[in-house]
């Protein structure tokens, strides 16, 4: 309230699945500053980044190992978990940004790794690994 962004800031709270690729796509960035905890827990797979990133939105989210893994070199803003300065200096830098929007790059590259097929695809050769290993 006190910078004036109640007309540019939307915090829209729980919606369902069948809203959300519009509510990506209306998006400017979509922000997530995931944390590490002090007990060493973090996220261990930020689906939600994925949904934005596969609906055209810009991606700024903490720097972790599981969540750095998702992209695995496309397009996205990384942050230093936990720093205000960090994740206020990524948005800044991508609403600078004179194009926001479709990065078919990073589509690409998260079309790859979580499309359905490609998700079957890894669960069979896990499974026929562990079959042929003997492993259980």
């Amino acid at each position: 309230s006190s910078l004036g962004l109640q007309s540019k800031v939307f915090f829209v709270g729980a919606v369902s699945q069948s809203e959300l690729p519009a509510i990506y796509r209306r998006a400017a960035v979509f922000v997530a500053p995931f944390v590490q905890t002090p007990g060493g827990d973090q996220e261990g797979l930020g689906l939600v980044v994925v949904e934005a990133a596969g609906c055209g939105c810009a991606v700024v989210m903490s720097d972790l190992p599981t969540t750095r893994d998702i992209f695995n070199g496309g397009r996205v803003h990384l942050t230093v978990p936990g720093s205000t300065k960090s994740l206020a200096d990524s948005v800044c830098s991508v609403l600078s940004l004179t194009t926001i929007g479709d990065d078919l790059g990073a589509r690409g590259v998260l079309c790859k790794k979580f499309d359905w097929s490609a998700v079957a695809e890894n669960y069979g050769e896990i499974l026929c690994r562990l079959v042929a290993t003997g492993e259980h």
